[in-house]
């Protein structure tokens, strides 16, 4: 079976080029072609193999560029969005999608016809894409089709309704589209369940809907499909429009099974609510029901409900804007003196207070805790943007563990929302002494081909007691990360189920709802890492759970650091 040698930068550059994920930029050549401006124009090539895609370029006359990007599925437009951020240095280009909140990395070959990068989605997963320069042609007849390429998706109705039949037809194309691409849409609700709740939620699509109203309709029937790969969202410039002029409920809550307690104060002339008290009921409906209802809207994977817990906590306001978007909210409440109403006048979007985004954070952080003993390793992110750097980071913490004899490590993977494997097997090749695969060979990415091959533990690799923290954020390819470290070493996990472990669908292709602009993520495989034992019906178990309370939040407190140090002063004793 061939061999890669893990601890080899050499070889880990190698295996980054045969994933199509790393575009060393090239030195600009002497023989660049001579054009008034090489770079504006159609580029044209095919992205994940199916979706004939175009990059429009041109050149400003203040000197910078202007830009569009537009996607096709057969004759079938499926994007046409703005590119922003446009910078072009030599044989470099980089932009940004806002509609799609995705970046865009790449290098032009030495001749200026051919443009090879890498997209970068929200989720931090990222895809290849390579195309080339339109040749000039006679006028009327581009390689790029002008007349489809000028034409724009609907333009999003701000504060508008949409009309019923267009409503089916985007629900339809959605439905059709989950069947068409999704590799395992019944691996938890069956299929007569899933064509059971398509016919109600078609059957209630029978009036006008604003696109808050519609994608409150179609959400919970996405969420079914238990994929935290498979989502939709409002998109970018609706939810933009929606944070200018939407009232939002202003209290920061924090949910727990059914209930909700308030963890900002409200102003004296609103009652002064105290921190910690728990809300009962606003605008006359029973928190948990809200709870209820929101949990049926946001996608997990399999039966999973810690994702769905870490995301409402995180971003309540967002959607609990779906159900209620009253100018006031009349809110009843129990605290230690009893129960009691108040009413709380709705704030802008740019009053709330936001709660931290995953992958906000520096990817990856180490120190040394001496009291305990103990190295604390808190990797944020598998989106690593320094692949070098990265690499020399864990060279040197597994260094130092070795060299200082530390008999403890700690490994922090909260919050991590995942990124490109190899980030993951490079670390996990720091934590074992023995060859290991990371994935199952999968026929649908050759790209990643390398890592369904034995892989060697780095030169210094770990052996203390290793501690792995993890949360209902953990996601994608932190799942396959977590699942190998339950199956190869004893690592001992801390904390609450991980949102995915050993299996999570991806490749995923992005879509937008022709009529109501709604954006759609649609996962094309599956990836299973080189393990057994697992139950894809069943959460991951951890070895301590750690129960987050209404007081550790009021006091700010580090619940699961506090429970490690606590377990570690045990062990030394």
């Amino acid at each position: 079976m061939k061999k890669i040698q893990f601890p080899s930068k050499t070889g880990l550059i190698t295996l980054w080029v045969l994933c199509l994920l790393y575009q060393p930029a090239q030195a600009l050549g002497q023989n660049q072609a001579q054009t008034q401006d090489p770079y504006s124009g159609i580029w044209e090539g095919t992205f994940m193999n199916d979706f004939r895609t175009a990059i429009l370029l041109d050149l400003q006359e203040d000197g910078g560029y202007a830009g569009k990007i537009l996607m096709y599925s057969g004759d079938q437009q499926i994007q046409n969005d703005e590119i922003t951020r446009i910078s072009v240095d030599k044989q470099a280009l980089s932009f940004y999608i806002a509609a799609k909140e995705t970046t865009f990395k790449g290098t032009f070959d030495q001749a200026l016809t051919e443009l090879s990068g890498t997209f970068v989605f929200p989720d931090k997963s990222e895809h290849p894409l390579v195309v080339r320069k339109a040749e000039k042609k006679a006028p009327g007849e581009s390689a790029a089709e002008p007349a489809k390429l000028s034409q724009p998706i609907q333009e999003t109705r701000f504060g508008k309704k949409i009309p019923v039949d267009e409503l089916k037809s985007d629900f339809l194309y959605l439905i059709n589209k989950l069947r068409e691409y999704h590799p395992r849409l019944y691996s938890y609700t069956s299929e007569d369940t899933f064509d059971g709740k398509v016919s109600q939620t078609l059957g209630r699509l029978d009036r006008e809907l604003s696109p808050e109203e519609f994608y409150l309709e179609i959400a919970p029937l996405v969420a079914a499909v238990k994929c935290s790969h498979t989502g939709i969202r409002l998109p970018a410039s609706y939810q933009a429009y929606m944070q200018e002029q939407g009232h939002f409920f202003p209290l920061e809550l924090f949910i727990r099974g059914k209930e909700a307690f308030s963890l900002s104060p409200c102003e004296p002339e609103q009652g002064g609510l105290a921190p910690g008290t728990e809300i009962l009921s606003i605008n006359g409906q029973p928190m948990d029901q809200i709870i209820e209802t929101l949990l049926s809207m946001i996608p997990a994977e399999g039966n999973c409900q810690t994702t769905k817990y870490q995301e409402i906590n995180r971003n309540f306001h967002h959607h609990y804007h779906f159900l209620d978007r009253a100018d006031r909210f009349q809110i009843q409440y129990r605290s230690a003196s009893g129960p009691g109403r108040l009413v709380a006048e709705a704030c802008p979007y740019a009053d709330l207070k936001k709660e931290e985004v995953p992958g906000s954070n520096p990817p990856a952080e180490f120190h040394v805790e001496a009291e305990q003993e103990a190295g604390i390793l808190k990797i944020s992110s598998f989106g690593i943007r320094d692949m070098e750097g990265y690499f020399s980071f864990l060279d040197s913490v597994f260094l130092r563990m070795e060299q200082e004899e530390i008999p403890n490590l700690v490994l922090d993977l909260r919050n991590n929302g995942g990124g490109h494997p190899i980030f993951a097997a490079q670390l996990f090749s720091c934590l074992t002494d023995q060859a290991f695969t990371y994935f199952r060979e999968n026929a649908d990415v050759p790209d990643f081909e390398p890592l369904y091959h034995s892989m060697q533990p780095s030169k210094h690799y770990y052996t203390g007691k290793l501690f792995v923290l993890v949360n209902g954020a953990c996601l994608s390819t932190t799942g396959h990360l977590i699942s190998l470290l339950k199956y190869h070493t004893p690592a001992v996990f801390i904390g609450e189920a991980p949102g995915s472990t050993f299996l999570c669908n991806d490749f995923s292709m992005p879509l937008t709802l022709p009529n109501s602009g709604i954006e759609v993520n649609i996962p094309r495989t599956t990836f299973v890492t080189a393990v057994t034992g697992f139950d894809m019906k069943h959460p991951f178990r951890v070895d301590h759970e750690v129960d987050i309370s209404i007081v550790d939040m009021v006091k700010k407190e580090d619940t699961y650091l506090l429970y490690i140090q606590s377990l570690l002063s045990q062990s030394q004793s």
